[in-house]
């Protein structure tokens, strides 16, 4: 019989997972969840990809942002055009979500979805990770894609909750992650309806719909755009606190995975606010999934480690 997670190492870890899936979907058990009750929710960067050494939201502002002129944003802005052109991504590393959210929505002013989506395919297809060697689109967990398709399979619906640049996920989600665009949870930007040559469009405004963020604006999102409470909850870090807390306070059994980034060989080794995460997981009695104890693999490829490991800089291939 074929291992439904057969990227992950035999253990504590993935058998707690299928006994929950196999509990909450087998009829005969008292655990049984009806499917159209049964939602999962997952964070994007660093729960189903790699956020080192800077997000991809970080790398795909300054990618936008070297096709801008300093005259085209508001001029609060002209610094971040010059950074994006000498490669500072140092810059880019320390904007919060809101601040790049913000940034994202001024490079992208009258573009179309479908150009946004091709923007997207382009950034993720020529943009090499500056220490593995290949390209942004290739950085997704390999197990956590087996788990996505493993609850696919069981009747779950799948979503990705993010705290920023929603609008890059959804036009990557299904090319990254097999999951649908609709399937992406939070703040995005408003459209204006125009008609043009005789064909209606809908074009981007600098207006965000919603909240960027995580902790609360994780759970406003859910609410407002799946309308159910999860039974499952994947995250990374303390921004994931509610979004876990939401899933494992419901009427339903839940289950909740902190993912750990402890390989510093075939990954990297961080937790942000470690401390504080393992009480949470401790007392709220999460699944700490450890990359270095539980990940058989992680990526589909091997990556070419450079001599830097800690390297910033990313390059281009054209």
């Amino acid at each position: 019989m074929r291992k439904p997670l057969p990227s992950w190492t035999d253990g504590p870890t993935s058998e707690a997972i299928v006994r929950f899936v196999r509990r909450v979907t087998n009829p005969a058990s008292p655990m049984y969840v009806p499917p159209d009750e049964r939602v999962a929710v997952f964070d994007s960067d660093g729960t189903l990809w790699c956020e080192q050494p800077a997000s991809a939201l970080a790398y795909f502002v300054m990618h936008r942002l070297r096709l801008c002129s300093a005259e085209d944003l508001p001029s609060d802005d002209a610094p971040l055009v010059q950074a994006a052109q000498r490669d500072d991504i140092e810059i880019f590393r320390a904007l919060d979500l809101h601040r790049l959210s913000e940034v994202l929505l001024q490079a992208n002013v009258g573009l179309t979805p479908e150009q946004f989506v091709a923007e997207a395919h382009e950034f993720l297809a020529q943009t090499v990770h500056p220490r593995f060697g290949f390209r942004l689109r290739d950085l997704t967990f390999r197990p956590m894609l087996e788990l996505l398709a493993y609850l696919e399979a069981k009747s779950f619906r799948t979503f990705i909750v993010t705290g920023g640049g929603v609008e890059l996920v959804r036009a990557a989600s299904e090319l990254l992650y097999g999951v649908p665009t609709e399937r992406v949870a939070g703040a995005t930007v408003d459209y204006r309806f125009e008609r043009m040559d005789g064909k209606i469009l809908v074009i981007r405004t600098r207006t965000l719909l919603g909240e960027p963020g995580e902790g609360e604006a994780k759970v406003r999102a859910i609410q407002h755009r799946i309308g159910r409470r999860p039974i499952l909850a994947a995250g990374n870090s303390v921004g994931d606190r509610e979004m876990l807390e939401y899933t494992s306070s419901g009427r339903q059994p839940s289950i909740c995975l902190i993912i750990e980034h402890d390989d510093a060989e075939r990954e990297y080794a961080y937790v942000s606010d470690s401390k504080r995460l393992s009480e949470l997981a401790a007392r709220n009695h999460w699944l700490t999934v450890s990359m270095r104890r539980d990940f058989r693999r992680i990526f589909d490829r091997l990556p070419r480690h450079s001599a830097v490991a800690g390297a910033g800089g990313i390059s281009r291939q054209m």
